[in-house]
Formats: C-alpha cells, structure tokens, sequence
C-alpha cells in the first residue's frame, strides 16, 4: 500500500498527454507525448509543503508535549525535597524552557500557516493562469472560425455569381479582430478549374515578397509561403475523401441524369411528369452534395499547428512556450496561418477541392495579456498571502502566549515560593489562570499547597523555638545577637576541636558537645538519637543534660575513667522510657590532651575515623559492636 501511494503521488504532478498533434495538417494525424512542466513543479512544491506540513505539525505537537512536561517539573519542584541551590537552578532552567517553548511553537505556527498559504495560493495562480490561456487561445480559435465562416460564405456568393472582381473586397472583413493580419485567397484560373494557388483576393502587405510575379496580378499571380509545400497534399486528402464519402451521390446524380436524357426525346405528359421528378430529385442529391462537401470544407487547418486532440483542443501551455522561445530560436514568430477549404462540384468533374481561404493571425496580444494576468494574479496572489501570513503570524504569537503564558506564570509563583524564607509570608498569595485544563486544575493544586506550606510554617514557629534551643547544648559559635550559628570552633596548644550542626527538618535527636573538664582532659560525645521531631529532640536534649551533668564534678581519679558508667545511665533511662523504636547511638569519649590518648565508650555507633599524620590519609578503627541504647536493659 505505501508503495503504491508513493508511486501515486510522484505521477500526480505530472500531466501527460496523449494527444494528436495535427502537424499543420488538415487529415490526418501524427501520435505525439506532451509533458507539462507547470504540473510537475505543482506537484513537486504540494511534496514539499505536505512534508514541511508534516514537520511543522510534529513540531507543534512536540512543543505541546513539553509544555506539559514543564508543568509537570513545576509542580514536581514544588512539591519536592531538593536543596534550596538545586531549587534556584532547576527554576531557572524551567524559565528558560518556557521561552523557548514559547519561540519554538510561535516559529512552528508560523512555518505551519506560511506552507498552508503555499499550498492554497500556487495551485490556485497554476489553475487561473491555465484557465486564462486555455480561454484566450480558446477565443481566439472561436474569432477564427468566424472570420473564415464570414470569407467562406462571401467565397461561395461572388463564385456562383462569377463575380470573381468583387472577391478582393472580402479581406477587408478582418479589421475588425485585432490579431488578424491578413487575409489571402487562392484558387484556379480562368482556363482550369484545378486550383493552383493563384491569388484571388489578399490584404497582404508583404504579398510581394510571396508571389512569382512582379506585381500582383489577381488570377495570375501564385502565393508561395509556409503552408505552400502541403498544398498538394492537401488537395489529393481533400479529393478522395470527397470521392469516398460522397461517391454513392454521385452516381445517383449520374444514373438520374442519364434517364433523364432518356425521356428528353418524348413529349408525352407521363415522360413530361417523369422527366420533372427526376430533376427534382437530381437537385435535392445536388443539395445534400454540396452540404456534404461544405462539412468536409469546415476543418480549419494551421502552419504552424495551433490545435491538438483532433483539430479541437489547444494546448495552451506549448503556445506559450512557443511564443517564449520564438526570441531564441526564430522558429516561430508568433503568428499562425489558419486555412480553410472551399469545396465544391462542378458538372460531371471528378475535382472538388477549388480554393483555399488563408488567415494570418498573432498571437503576441494574447501573450502580453497573459503576461500582464500573471503579473497581476501573482500581485494579488502575493498581497493576500502577505496579509494571510502576517494575521497567521499575530495569531501564532497570540496562540503561543495563550499556551505558554500560564506555564511561565507557574514558574515565576514556584520561584516565589522558593526565594520566601519565612513560609508564612506567603499567606494571601496564590496564582490565578483563567483556562478551564489541565493548566487550571494544577494552578489550584498549588495554591492549596501553598496554604498547607504557610500553615506548617505557622505550626513551626514553635518548633524554631524549640531548634534554638536545642542548640543551647551544642558548643556553636554566637552571632553578635547571641544566636547559635552553625558551627563551633575551639583551638588549645595541644589540639582543635570543630563541629557543624543543622537540622535537616526542624528539630532532631542529633548531638555532639566537647567539655574542658580540667585544662587537661575532655569529654566528646556524639549522638544520633532514632527518629526526628519532638520526641527525639526530648530525648537528646535529656541525653545532653545527662553528660553535662555528670562531668560536672569530674575528678581525674581512678574512678573518673569508668565513662562507660555514663552510657548505662542513659540506657536505663531510655529504656525505661518504653517508646517503641526510640533508642539513641552514640560515641562517648574521654580525651588527654597531654597524652593524646583517648578513652571510648560506644553505644551502637562502633566506627571512629581519624587522620593519621604519619600515612597522611584518614583511617578508621572499627570497635566491638554493641547495641545503642534504650534497646535492651542493662
């Protein structure tokens, strides 16, 4: 099947025809292939706008896809849990994509609208330029016919007076068609009636550069021109086809005209009656002759050929090419000489054919006018085109504004639900599309997360409250307002200490604190309590009061060393606790500073990395595993 389309639409754009060119001939016909090239380019452009069409949707259709995947990235980002950085980027690339969908679907429409102008406006300047031709040189044929029906019928009138004086007054009759030339008369002399091409009526004014004489000299002089080397042919076709298609009225006519010699003798009333009938008949036969031979005569002829298909139809496309080439090759000078036959029979001759009507005709006024059409056609093709091209241009860009301006708006509402710290500033704000989709439904679904995202910014407040003071047990560095920040920093002769804290949502259950106990030793503790909110924010805070407090009256004796009794303090208590999955790990540590040895006690947490100076690279020790605590009783 798709090879046969494929087939079907490359044979479309090009008219062959199987015509019979007459060759300049009155009888008979020559088989010719005419190819015109105006449908080929026709059906080439059509191929080529179908494609850009086929492009040009697909590329609309793809814009259309992204702008919903847009906005789907837009309500992903929203609604995501990504860094507030990686927000600001992927906001800024959805930006960007939003003009380009916006460039690319306004770009699309407008290749779309400019190929649908193609398509519709060259196959309607192909077809009117056509039509123009065909009725021009259609016309023209029709003010030929009419000339040589005139000079045929004014012919016919002066020969059966024998009026042949008065024949030279016909040609004049052609003043009145602008593209006439002129008008010549050919046919026998006074002492044959045989024609033999002897002018007898013309308006030539260049008749002396045709005849054989050096005047004029109406019945002497004989023409010779172009058509001059088929007349002789055109005679013999012209007789037998007369004697074959009218042979059965002759002999009727003969075969009467002998039995009325026969009945001439006798005077008798019946032979008198008989012989009245026989010539009345004789002249009705003569009648349906000459009609006969006065429809042989109607086929217009040319040199060079102006007809095709029989003698019926023009092809005006090889006309104007003709005329467009006569500049180059001088083959063709843009006229035509039309001929027509008169015919008819005289006595018992057997000759019909007796003058031949020449009619010289231009058609360089039919080409200026087509040229003059075309120009105008493709000027009015043109304006409309342009101002079709121009409405579908605003069009487009309204369409793609349409299309993409709600995208755009959901962008710059996610970025300003990005770049707003406080959530609860928020309250109030919300995005409003006035379409009735997809874009709508989703607008509204934003606007109802924005309010859950200032109500939970509401609902924090307390919870910041209760950050700060989580980070009241974190050793962190203070701003000059006396707030918390991020990190702690303390340097002795003999080592640094530094930490970082930030709670991923709110408050956490994480924690780390190193003490001074006596300029020599410190207490480091590192926890991560399960779980985040409250209940584990309680339960470090409860852990971090606990170390504090037992370190508080730290000796270096014996008995200070035992750390571990610390961590059983802290298991009791969160086991007892008896919250289902809350426990904490952590690492607890005693630090000499002096001798740079450490004490560990762990908790479920069994992994410490540290640098070594000497390798120059981090390792790890890993210690025996142990449960964290709140897990198991002691």
């Amino acid at each position: 099947m798709r090879k046969t389309l494929l087939v079907w639409l490359f044979l479309l754009p090009a008219r062959f025809l199987w015509s019979r060119e007459t060759g300049g001939r009155l009888l008979g016909t020559a088989n010719g292939f005419v190819f015109d090239a105006s449908f080929f380019i026709l059906g080439g452009l059509l191929l080529f706008c179908a494609a850009g069409l086929v492009f040009a949707l697909r590329g609309i259709t793809l814009v259309i896809t992204e702008g919903a995947r847009v906005r789907l990235e837009a309500a992903a980002l929203l609604s995501g849990d990504v860094m507030p950085v990686e927000k600001k980027k992927r906001a800024a690339r959805l930006k960007r994509r939003g003009i380009g969908l916006y460039l690319k679907l306004a770009s699309f429409t407008i290749v779309l609208v400019f190929l649908v102008v193609i398509m519709v406006s060259t196959p309607l300047y192909i077809r009117m330029t056509v039509t123009q031709r065909q009725t021009l040189f259609e016309g023209l044929k029709e003010r030929v016919e009419v000339l040589l029906q005139g000079l045929d019928d004014g012919v016919r009138v002066y020969l059966a007076g024998g009026n042949l004086a008065d024949l030279d007054l016909l040609p004049r009759q052609i003043s009145a068609v602008s593209e006439a030339k002129y008008a010549t008369i050919t046919g026998y002399s006074s002492a044959t009636p045989i024609f033999d091409d002897l002018i007898l009526a013309t308006n030539d004014p260049d008749i002396l550069s045709k005849i054989d004489t050096p005047e004029l000299q109406l019945g002497i002089s004989r023409l010779t021109d172009a058509l001059s080397p088929r007349l002789e042919r055109i005679a013999a076709e012209l007789n037998t086809r007369a004697r074959a298609e009218t042979g059965g009225l002759i002999a009727s006519i003969a075969e009467l005209n002998r039995q009325a010699s026969a009945l001439a003798p006798y005077g008798d009333e019946m032979s008198r009656d008989r012989l009245r009938n026989i010539h009345l008949t004789i002249g009705a036969l003569e009648t349906r002759l000459d009609n006969w031979l006065n429809e042989i005569s109607r086929e217009i002829g040319s040199e060079p050929a102006y007809f095709s298909e029989g003698m019926t139809g023009i092809d005006s496309e090889r006309l104007v090419r003709a005329g467009r080439d006569q500049s180059r090759t001088g083959a063709f000078n843009g006229t035509f000489i039309f001929y027509r036959p008169i015919m008819y029979r005289q006595g018992d001759e057997d000759y019909y054919f007796r003058c031949l009507i020449r009619l010289e005709m231009t058609i360089e006024p039919i080409l200026t006018q087509i040229a003059e059409g075309q120009r105008g056609l493709l000027t009015m093709i043109l304006l409309v085109a342009g101002i079709a091209q121009i409405i579908g241009a605003i069009g487009a860009l309204i369409l793609s504004t349409w299309i993409i301006r709600p995208v755009r708006k959901l962008v710059a509402f996610v970025e300003l639900i990005r770049d707003t710290e406080d959530k609860s500033k928020l309250k109030g704000a919300e995005i409003r599309l006035n379409s009735r989709d997809e874009l709508a439904v989703l607008g509204n679904t934003i606007n109802d997360m924005t309010a859950g995202l200032v109500r939970a910014a509401e609902a924090s407040r307390d919870l910041t409250i209760g950050k700060e003071v989580q980070k009241k047990f974190i050793p962190l560095e203070t701003d000059k307002d006396g707030n918390k920040l991020s990190s702690g920093f303390k340097d002795i002769p003999t080592a640094q200490f530094y930490g970082y804290y930030e709670g991923a949502k709110g408050i956490s259950g994480d924690y780390f604190d190193y003490i001074d106990l006596d300029d020599r030793y410190y207490a480091i503790i590192k926890c991560d309590v399960a779980g985040k909110g409250v209940p584990a924010a309680l339960i470090m805070i409860q852990v971090a009061t606990m170390f504090l407090n037992h370190f508080k009256n730290w000796t270096s004796i014996e008995e200070g060393q035992h750390i571990e009794k610390l961590v059983y303090q802290i298991n009791d208590f969160i086991e007892a606790l008896g919250f289902e999955g809350r426990f904490a790990a952590f690492t607890l540590c005693l630090f000499d500073s002096r001798t740079g040895l450490l004490r560990f006690c762990n908790a479920g947490d069994n992994i410490i990395h540290y640098y070594d100076k000497s390798d120059k690279r981090m390792k790890s020790v890993r210690f025996r595993e142990t449960p964290a605590v709140g897990v198991l009783p002691n």
